[in-house]
């Protein structure tokens, strides 16, 4: 064994090994830890720089806990206590970036991440009621759910949208595909055909899944992934489900009593198009 002391250098990449190895296993707790870390020990020119190896592991922690929380409020259509842990997560991320990146860093970057340190304070502000494990248990209704959605997509956009910041931004279409197959079947169950049942009916919810599978295909339609996967008829799939989905929203919106009969076949080109991912 070397008697030599470990250099200060040696000590940070140590550390920054620990976040990577903490993000690969989904443990956004973990790797704040280690991430705090590696902030008390680099150096304070290296904080103003956006990409400097601290800050990006910062970066990659808020995208992260945005990205899991948007694909988990996709496939349950609620605002869950896992959310919250998550967000808390990315929140002191986003907090300690924007402590770092003072005068002397781009404005572009320090004000992206103040606006995304804005979006974090919102949700707070908005669901804490679901993110707190001690409060009573409440129904999520469809507008918090898509206030979710939008926001964690959104933070997700604002630090993509910053190429400079190289990040894993990774596209599972398994995943997606998945996720598709879930809200164009979740409407189907929240919607009854019944008229002396209608009270039952989640209107907004059921928006809420048709709106979200709008989203999902709207990105795909977007992703090198996606054009490089062969698909037969992709064109023409994409059209009818793109119709068929708007039809749905349409008079899921309106509470249309037609709106039942709509998500058949938004439900079968979905599931085509889910299954064609997964392959």
């Amino acid at each position: 064994m070397s008697n030599e002391p470990i250099s200060l250098p040696d000590f940070l990449q140590d550390v920054l090994s620990r976040v990577a190895q903490a993000r690969a296993a989904r443990d956004f707790g973990a790797a704040l830890v280690w991430a705090e870390t590696a902030a008390a020990l680099d150096s304070e020119s290296e904080h103003a720089n956006p990409l400097s190896p601290v800050n990006v592991a910062l970066f990659q922690i808020v995208y992260d806990s945005a990205c899991d929380s948007e694909n988990l409020v996709t496939s349950c259509g609620n605002v869950t206590t896992t959310h919250g842990d998550w967000l808390s997560y990315g929140q002191e991320a986003i907090d300690l970036l924007v402590s770092r990146l003072g005068a002397n860093a781009p404005q572009a970057v320090r004000s992206m991440a103040i606006v995304v340190q804005g979006h974090f304070n919102n949700l707070f502000d908005q669901l804490d009621r679901h993110f707190d494990r001690d409060a009573l248990y409440t129904l999520t209704s469809g507008q918090e759910a898509k206030l979710l959605l939008d926001t964690t997509k959104t933070v997700r956009q604002l630090i993509a949208a910053q190429e400079t910041i190289t990040i894993a931004k990774e596209v599972d279409l398994a995943k997606r595909g998945a996720l598709l197959q879930i809200c164009v079947a979740s409407p189907d169950y929240l919607v009854v055909p019944f008229y002396t049942l209608r009270f039952l009916n989640s209107w907004d919810k059921a928006v809420f899944f048709i709106e979200a599978a709008q989203g999902i295909v709207a990105e795909l339609k977007t992703t090198p992934a996606f054009a490089a996967r062969s698909i037969n008829n992709r064109d023409a799939l994409l059209a009818d489900l793109d119709a068929a989905l708007e039809s749905a929203r349409a008079l899921t919106s309106g509470e249309s009593k037609l709106a039942k009969r709509s998500y058949q076949r938004m439900n079968v080109l979905g599931n085509q198009l889910g299954a064609a991912l997964a392959g």
